[in-house]
């Protein structure tokens, strides 16, 4: 190993560990990457900086699984984008951040840790190399379950001109196979890349961080592909796998990042055929694969993990203090 790579291993590592402090007094096992960063505002938005408006609609019907377990409590949030790329349906609706215990305890505790870690490790408009990008992240192409598990997606963030829509299959036949359903068919938000940055939905910017979907009961031995349609939301046809060779350029676009201990897998698309600018930042979303139990992130982490070490923890300290209404310059 060259000292480049281990050099990123430690930076990751450290990243990573400052961010994963477990939340022991939570019942419910919520644990992770926890800081002391502010957390972002889930009031309602209004239309602004939206390239093609679009009706809103609530989408209570097309489901594809079951959402039983953590959202009993959950809010349907008001704005769904009726974007269908492919004629797929969706999982479930987007709920609202925040709106049932276990999604308040992301949003408060988890949520702004998350934002600093993968703004630290995948920053805007930073043409990433293969060799950094191994040295920060275990195969996504790998994501079976070894436990049955109550999944939920929460929505981080995204740093896409493109109104790029993300999916998933539990079939192991790739993405667009019978089964396939939307999880956010329209990943844009108002605090992303060209966004007013005011924290307000629309329907062509219906996302804000923290809003989630519950994919329902998940059983072990199921294989998770994610997808990102490219600018799926207004007519994009490229699709793009978590599984490399599942892509038509044959090149890696997801990035997975975890800890050992956590229920979450942070995993970030690359939105563009070809590779675009490299940054793997586009689309960010956080999966929770049970919080009674860690077996399964722990099972995917030791697939690749980084080195770990506490080192150069107080130089990456900084990274909680990166907030949610970012913008690229355009």
């Amino acid at each position: 190993m060259g000292m480049a790579t281990t050099h990123y291993r430690i930076i990751t590592a450290a990243c990573l560990a400052l961010a994963s402090i477990t939340l022991a007094a939570a019942e419910d096992g919520v644990s992770s990457f926890s800081s002391d960063g502010n957390s972002s505002d889930s009031s309602d938005k209004e239309s602004s900086n939206v390239s093609e408006s679009k009706s809103s609609e609530s989408d209570n019907g097309d489901s594809s699984h079951s959402s039983e377990g953590k959202s009993s409590d959950s809010q349907v949030s008001p704005v769904q984008s009726p974007a269908r790329p492919y004629n797929l349906s969706i999982d479930a609706p987007v709920q609202l951040a925040g709106s049932d215990a276990a999604a308040k305890a992301f949003q408060t505790n988890v949520l702004p840790g998350m934002i600093a870690t993968e703004l630290k490790l995948l920053p805007e408009q930073r043409f990433e190399s293969p060799s950094y990008l191994s040295s920060i992240s275990f195969d996504p192409s790998k994501l079976v379950l070894s436990a049955d598990t109550d999944a939920r997606v929460y929505f981080l963030g995204e740093g896409a001109g493109y109104q790029n829509t993300l999916g998933i299959s539990t079939t192991n036949s790739g993405p667009l196979s019978p089964g396939a359903s939307l999880i956010f068919p329209n990943a844009s938000s108002s605090v992303g890349f060209n966004g007013s940055g005011k924290p307000v939905r629309s329907t062509g910017e219906p996302l804000l961080p923290g809003d989630f979907v519950d994919l329902g009961t998940l059983k072990a031995g199921t294989a998770l592909d994610f997808f990102l349609i490219s600018n799926g939301a207004v007519g994009g046809k490229d699709v793009l796998s978590t599984n490399k060779s599942l892509n038509a350029d044959g090149i890696v676009h997801a990035v997975a990042l975890s800890t050992p201990g956590s229920p979450y897998l942070v995993i970030s698309f690359e939105d563009m055929v070809g590779g675009g600018d490299h940054d793997y930042n586009d689309v960010y979303f956080a999966v929770d694969l049970g919080s009674a139990t860690t077996s399964n992130v722990s099972k995917l982490v030791s697939l690749g993990a980084p080195e770990p070490s506490l080192a150069l923890g107080v130089l990456l300290a900084g990274g909680a203090m990166f907030g949610f209404s970012r913008r690229r310059i355009v």
